[in-house]
C-alpha cells in the first residue's frame, strides 16, 4: 500500500504514512481518481475521510463513515444497537462510533489520527446544544 502512496506523495499527512490503517482512506481517494475517474468532490471527500473524519463532515461524509463502520463483517459490542440507531440520530450514532473506535484503538496501543479528537469535541458540543449536557446518552431513548 505504501508503494502505492509514494505516488501521491504530499497529499498524506505524517499519521496517515505511518499507518496503513489510517494510509487506505486518502489512497482510496486517490485511487478512485486514477483508476475509476471519480471527479466528485463530495464522493472523493467521503472517501478521504471515512476512518478519521474531519470537522466539517457533510452527512453525506457522515453515512459513508458510518456504514464503513458498522458493515455486516463487523462484530463489537453494541454493533447492533448502532445499525438500529443510525437511522434515528445520525450524530449520536457518530459520537457513539467514535467513542467505541477509540476506546479499541487505545486497548490495541495503535496510533490515533489526532482528527478524530476534533471530530469527536464538534459532534458532542452539536449534541450538548441540541440536547443540554445531560441528555446526550437520553437522545436515542
Amino acid at each position: 500500500m505504501k508503494e502505492k502512496a509514494v505516488r501521491y506523495s504530499g497529499y498524506f499527512d505524517e499519521y496517515e504514512l505511518a499507518s496503513s490503517a489510517l494510509l487506505h482512506a486518502p489512497l482510496g481517494a486517490m485511487l478512485a481518481i486514477s483508476d475509476f475517474q471519480v471527479e466528485i468532490p463530495e464522493v472523493l471527500q467521503a472517501i478521504r475521510f471515512h476512518t478519521t473524519g474531519h470537522q466539517a463532515m457533510t452527512d453525506f461524509d457522515k453515512v459513508v463513515f458510518l456504514a464503513d463502520a458498522l458493515e455486516p463483517g463487523r462484530d463489537f459490542p453494541g454493533v447492533e444497537r448502532l445499525r438500529r440507531d443510525v437511522f434515528r440520530d445520525l450524530d449520536h450514532c457518530m459520537l457513539l462510533m467514535i467513542n467505541s473506535t477509540l476506546e479499541y484503538l487505545k486497548k490495541k496501543k495503535w496510533l490515533i489520527h489526532p482528527r478524530i479528537y476534533e471530530l469527536k469535541k464538534k459532534i458532542k458540543g452539536k449534541l450538548e446544544k441540541q440536547y443540554g449536557a445531560t441528555g446526550i446518552s437520553d437522545s436515542l431513548r
